[in-house]
């Protein structure tokens, strides 16, 4: 909104700039080290360890969510101290909210690269290597397991399949995001010409479109990676459907609505197909 519709919002606050900037930084670091933090909790639940296991319960989820946000909440406090209103454009009044001149130019570069992009990549990277190691292990004595243990087995390639396509993902996302950050902060006092803004607003642009997609992709990886994750869509589907099924009868027993009807009817017959296909 601030760089689209400039004309209507503080852009000279120097208080919104502080804000503004503090919660677009946090608020996505959150949710990456979340996923981390998720990728880690798939590796503790496929080791055949007898302590790892224990380590993957709420509680401890808990306490991780709890300790990750107030870290990252004070770690970023700088943002609200560092971060000012400078005008870029005195001939067409532009403005924009960037960090003091100097060593924090710097300092805020390492700190986005380190802290939201190499610190979050390597426990994904790390937990689904370990994760595929712990796979291929329980893999090679499935032969011989009980049909429950199987059944587990099964639950933790779809898994494995799932994180590593979602890590992949996001380390695309995250490092063309972070590298296009640091790389604009790093510049913001060069003048460059119209054909060099333009190349430069164009990839801010779409490492932003990138950058959100990163936190959007989960529902889709896991419904064309995972025919499991399919399947359970599929029945959580034809559940809204009997859902409103029985609506409709409580509400208008003598009536159909046509259109609902043949909806959910499609809905049906795509859900057998995906069953014959499985």
């Amino acid at each position: 909104m601030l760089d689209h519709y400039s004309s209507i919002l503080p852009t000279k606050s120097s208080l919104f700039c502080k804000i503004r900037t503090y919660l677009v930084t946090l608020i996505p670091a959150l949710a990456t080290y979340y996923t981390s933090f998720a990728s880690i909790d798939g590796f503790l639940l496929t080791s055949r360890s007898v302590n790892c296991p224990a380590w993957s319960n709420i509680k401890v989820a808990r306490y991780s969510v709890v300790i990750t946000t107030v870290i990252l909440l004070f770690s970023s406090i700088h943002i609200l101290i560092y971060y000012n209103v400078k005008m870029i454009n005195a001939e067409n009044n532009v403005f924009l909210c960037i960090p003091r001149d100097g060593i924090y130019t710097f300092f805020v570069s390492i700190y986005f690269i380190v802290c939201f992009l190499i610190i979050p990549c390597v426990m994904m990277i790390i937990s689904s290597i370990l994760t595929y190691m712990h796979i291929k292990k329980s893999q090679r004595h499935s032969k011989t397991l009980p049909l429950s243990r199987k059944r587990t087995c099964r639950l933790d390639r779809h898994l494995l399949i799932m994180m590593l396509v979602q890590v992949s993902l996001s380390l695309i996302f995250l490092s063309f995001r972070i590298v296009n950050r640091t790389y604009s902060i790093l510049t913001t006092n060069v003048k460059n010409n119209n054909y060099r803004i333009a190349i430069e607003s164009f990839t801010n642009e779409l490492s932003f479109v990138m950058y959100t997609l990163n936190f959007a992709k989960s529902f889709v990886v896991y419904t064309l990676t995972s025919r499991l994750f399919f399947e359970i869509f599929c029945e959580r589907i034809m559940g809204l459907y009997r859902t409103i099924l029985t609506m409709i009868k409580r509400i208008s027993p003598q009536s159909k609505n046509l259109h609902t009807s043949s909806v959910l009817n499609t809905m049906v017959r795509v859900y057998h197909t995906s069953n014959i296909n499985t």
